[in-house]
C-alpha cells in the first residue's frame, strides 16, 4: 500500500532520527498491525484515531464505515507497542442522544488512549440536515457549543467536555502511578488524597483552579453527571 512505501522510505532515509506525529484524519479501518509496527520504527509519537461514534446508525448517516471492534483492536495493539493515542469521537450531532455520546465516551475510556471530543459542525456536502442552524458566524463558532437540535443544550455540551478532560486527568494519574487501569467505583479509595478525582467520584462535583489557586466548582448539567456516574459506575479506565 502507499501507507507501506511511505513509511518504509522514511525509515530509510531517516533511520528514527525525527519524530512523527500521526495528525487528525486518521481512520483506523486503514490501519493493521503491520502498519503500526513500521509506524513504530519510524519514531512515530502520537497516533490520532477517529472514532466518531459508536452508534452504528450514526456512522451511516455520517458515512463512515468505521469498524467499532477493529477500532478497539488497533487502539489496543498501538498502545501494546508505546504509541501515544488519542480517539476522537463527536459530541452533539442530530439526533445523538445522551447515552449514545456517553457509550461513545466508555469505550474509548476503556482503551488505552487520551479522549478527544468534538463538537458537532456542518460540513458542505453533508447529507444530514441539523434542525438547528446557528443565526450568524458568531453563534457557529465552535466554542460557541451551538446545540443542533434540542436533545442537549449548551451546558450539557459543555458538561460533556469537561467530563473527557477529567477522564483524561484520571488516565494521566494512572500512568504516573504505574497502574495500568482501575473500575471507576474504585478512585476514591486509590486516590484518596486527589481533590480533582474524589470531588466528582464522590459529590459529581467537577472542580478547578483559577490563577491564584483558588479551587472553584465548575458550572455543570447534573443530568449529565447523573447519567455518566450510572453508565461508568463499574466502568475499568486504562491509562494513556
Amino acid at each position: 500500500t502507499h501507507a507501506v512505501m511511505l513509511l518504509e522510505g522514511i525509515i530509510r532515509q531517516f533511520d528514527a532520527g525525527i519524530d512523527c506525529y500521526a495528525m487528525n484524519g486518521l481512520s483506523a479501518e486503514h490501519l493493521d498491525e503491520e502498519i503500526i509496527d513500521l509506524l513504530v520504527k519510524a519514531n512515530f509519537k502520537l497516533l490520532n484515531i477517529s472514532l466518531a461514534t459508536v452508534s452504528a446508525e450514526q456512522l451511516q448517516n455520517l458515512q463512515r464505515h468505521t469498524d467499532v471492534s477493529h477500532f478497539g483492536k488497533i487502539a489496543r495493539y498501538a498502545g501494546q507497542r508505546g504509541l501515544k493515542i488519542i480517539g476522537h469521537f463527536i459530541a452533539g450531532l442530530p439526533g445523538q442522544s445522551l447515552s449514545e455520546i456517553l457509550a461513545s465516551m466508555r469505550f474509548l475510556a476503556e482503551l488505552p488512549l487520551i479522549l478527544g471530543i468534538s463538537p458537532f459542525y456542518y460540513i458542505p456536502g453533508m447529507e444530514l440536515t441539523p434542525p438547528r442552524i446557528p443565526p450568524s458566524c458568531k453563534e457557529a463558532r465552535l466554542t460557541r457549543f451551538f446545540p443542533a437540535d434540542d436533545l442537549l443544550n449548551e451546558r450539557d455540551l459543555i458538561t460533556l467536555f469537561r467530563l473527557s478532560r477529567w477522564i483524561n486527568y484520571l488516565k494521566e494519574q494512572l500512568r504516573h502511578h504505574v497502574l495500568p487501569s482501575l473500575v471507576f467505583n474504585d478512585i476514591p479509595s486509590i486516590f484518596p488524597d486527589d481533590p480533582f478525582l474524589r470531588s466528582f467520584a464522590e459529590d459529581g462535583k467537577i472542580i478547578g483552579v483559577d490563577a491564584q489557586n483558588n479551587i472553584y466548582t465548575h458550572d455543570i448539567s447534573d443530568s449529565v453527571i447523573r447519567s455518566f456516574k450510572a453508565l461508568f459506575r463499574d466502568a475499568i479506565i486504562y491509562c494513556a
